[in-house]
């Protein structure tokens, strides 16, 4: 990375009172063969479907398979949990999946406290001081504060825990991001029920006895090096993730209602369509209210 990247980082860094680590990328997969660590297989290898929906004006719909990773658990000895990145720590390793995952080199590793990135090294921002607790579950993440992020990518994982811990009483750490809003603490407790919570602020280093991760059961790469380089097959989704959410929220759901919003993404800093006029103007045209 150019010096003067590098050295901004260390400036900000050292504003925030944190410090900046230099760490290589490793699969948990990877780690657990080199340190014994258990590893339990939830779903393995296998093709998902991915469906495109008819659009406007000239989608047709269609349905792809792709074969995904398999979703695992793995415990860890020794290692540590960090905000805002969804990284394990341990030495100069980041246990991540990201790289694993990205095929075609197309990935930007660039988000939250992870402030540069390739498949050979990660530069972290972390704080000084570490915290220690004897156990818990990992459910940070990155973009914790976004709803399809928390739902999806984060709060779904938790039932394969679930199973996994039987009842055995053991925290769940999650992005202090997480809680950010009130709707987003009452999808908290419809998930985790009475699970006691740790929440780490963004940065923050825990270092845990016995760390439980879930792995990911959706596969959309963080970022992207060009804008428009999404693929079809970064949608990837488990189905259990989705039937997690679901099962989750039942208690929850209220009988459909007659009110039509289409919710615009024309203010914001990323938006993905781009023929978002005609698109809006068409929902307008069959009854529904446009919230910007």
């Amino acid at each position: 990375f150019p010096p003067f990247d590098v050295f901004c980082m260390h400036y900000f860094a050292k504003k925030r009172d944190n410090t900046i680590l230099k760490l290589k990328p490793i699969s948990f997969a990877d780690y657990c063969k080199e340190t014994n660590d258990s590893i339990t297989i939830v779903e393995d290898h296998q093709e998902r479907p991915v469906y495109q929906p008819e659009y406007f004006p000239t989608g047709q719909a269609k349905e792809y398979k792709f074969k995904s990773h398999p979703i695992y658990i793995a415990e860890l000895e020794n290692v540590i949990a960090h905000g805002g990145s969804g990284l394990v720590i341990q030495g100069d390793k980041a246990l991540t999946d990201i790289c694993a995952n990205d095929v075609g080199n197309r990935v930007q590793y660039r988000s939250g406290t992870i402030k540069r990135g390739n498949k050979k090294h990660f530069y972290v921002e972390v704080t000084k001081s570490i915290e220690e607790i004897d156990a818990a579950i990992n459910l940070c993440g990155l973009a914790a504060s976004n709803y399809y992020h928390l739902t999806f990518e984060i709060l779904s994982r938790y039932s394969y825990v679930k199973d996994y811990i039987k009842d055995e009483d053991v925290p769940v750490l999650l992005d202090e991001d997480a809680r950010k809003y009130p709707q987003y603490i009452e999808l908290i407790e419809a998930v985790l029920k009475d699970t006691r919570i740790i929440y780490i602020p963004q940065y923050q280093r825990i270092k845990c006895k016995r760390l439980i991760q879930p792995s990911m059961n959706t596969w959309m790469p963080m970022n992207v090096k060009k804008k428009n380089d999404f693929r079809i097959g970064d949608n990837l989704v488990a189905q259990s993730a989705i039937e997690n959410i679901r099962q989750a929220a039942a208690d929850y759901i209220r009988p459909r209602g007659t009110k039509k919003i289409f919710i615009s993404r024309k203010n914001t800093s990323f938006s993905r369509i781009a023929n978002e006029a005609e698109v809006a103007q068409l929902f307008e045209e069959n009854g529904y209210e446009l919230v910007c």
